[in-house]
């Protein structure tokens, strides 16, 4: 159980390091459709693998 929590931390720092990448790529180029597109798939990745509800937060912020 330890190794499968292990592995889910080492897989949610990495889809954060990306998100943050990401958003601050987006601040740059706001008007980019592709670079909002990895928003949303990092979010939804990050939402489908931990539920979390800051993210579920932060994709809802992104769509209003």
């Amino acid at each position: 159980m330890d190794k499968q929590k292990e592995v889910y931390r080492e897989e949610a720092y990495e889809l954060l390091a990306e998100l943050e990448i990401s958003l601050l790529e987006l601040e740059e180029t706001p008007d980019d459709a592709e670079q909002i597109g990895r928003v949303f798939g990092h979010c939804t990745r990050s939402r489908d693998q931990g539920r979390c509800p800051d993210l579920m937060i932060l994709q809802n912020l992104l769509t209003t």
